[in-house]
C-alpha cells in the first residue's frame, strides 16, 4: 500500500467519474450510492492495496474533493 491513498470529499464531489477514469491502475471505482437525494454515484478507492498514491486523481479533481491522506505504516 502506498504512503498516501485518496480520501474523497462527498460534500463537494461532483461524482463527475473523472478519477475513476485516470487511475492508471483502475484502483477507482465509481460504486458509492445513496449519500445524496439525487442518488448519484460516487467514487471510492476499491483497491487501496493496489493504490501507488500517484495523486493523477487528486490533480484531476475539477472540485479538488480527493486528498491524499497518510496511511498507517503496518508492521509484518
Amino acid at each position: 500500500m502506498a504512503a498516501k491513498i485518496p480520501e474523497f470529499d462527498y460534500a463537494i464531489c461532483m461524482a463527475c467519474n473523472i478519477c475513476a477514469e485516470l487511475c492508471p491502475l483502475t484502483c477507482i471505482e465509481m460504486s458509492k450510492t445513496g449519500i445524496d437525494a439525487l442518488k448519484k454515484v460516487y467514487p471510492v478507492l476499491a483497491s487501496p492495496a493496489t493504490c501507488t498514491g500517484c495523486s493523477i486523481c487528486k490533480n484531476a479533481c475539477p472540485v479538488e474533493a480527493i486528498s491524499m491522506k497518510e496511511t498507517i505504516p503496518t508492521s509484518h
